[in-house]
């Protein structure tokens, strides 16, 4: 995921979730790149992981075994955790994300 623009998985099947993690700052919206991103069951099982590449884009895919509730949770060096949920993972989406710097 050390890339611009990395490949999706050849495997990739609908429902998706992906989206962009990033912080506000003075100057706008600035990409989060390398935060590791986990889709959850809501007993706190975790299906799948991932990391923004360069970009701060993030992809998870297949996971229709999920219950239709899920959340997904974020984090980086230097911010605050942010868990958001529960969201549909029986359907396609994207989700952006914003985090907080400690």
């Amino acid at each position: 995921l050390d890339s611009l623009d990395p490949p999706l998985p050849q495997l990739a099947e609908e429902p998706f979730l992906s989206g962009a993690i990033f912080e506000t700052t003075p100057t706008g919206r600035q990409p989060v790149v390398g935060a590791m991103v986990w889709l959850e069951e809501p007993l706190g099982i975790v299906f799948a992981t991932t990391k923004s590449d360069r970009r701060s884009r993030y992809f998870i895919c297949n996971h229709d075994d999920l219950p239709t509730l899920a959340y997904l949770t974020v984090t980086a060096d230097g911010f605050q955790m942010r868990t958001i949920g529960p969201v549909n993972a029986s359907q396609s989406a994207t989700l952006d994300v914003e985090l907080q710097r400690k």
